[in-house]
């Protein structure tokens, strides 16, 4: 890559829809993963891999940090960039 380190940041932060675009769809993401989880610990599905089943307070862990991360994400997409 050529260029200096402030003409290589312009490009990375040019285009604020691209970086808008990526968080929206990362949140969209953990917020259904979140919705999995959740639908796991309601209707008591089990999770075995490899033999080896895994609890539902897992799940409790894995809805808690998949929402944290889904807020956030949508949090600094709707952020407008100055």
């Amino acid at each position: 890559m050529t260029g200096t380190t402030e003409q290589r940041a312009t490009r990375v932060e040019g285009d604020p829809m691209s970086a808008r675009a990526y968080l929206f769809i990362s949140a969209t993401i953990f917020a259904l993963v979140g919705v999995m989880h959740l639908a796991r610990v309601i209707l008591d599905l089990p999770v075995v891999v490899g033999g080896k089943s895994f609890p539902p307070g897992l799940s409790w862990g894995g809805l808690v940090a998949a929402t944290v991360l889904s807020i956030w994400g949508f949090r600094l997409a709707g952020h407008r960039s100055r």
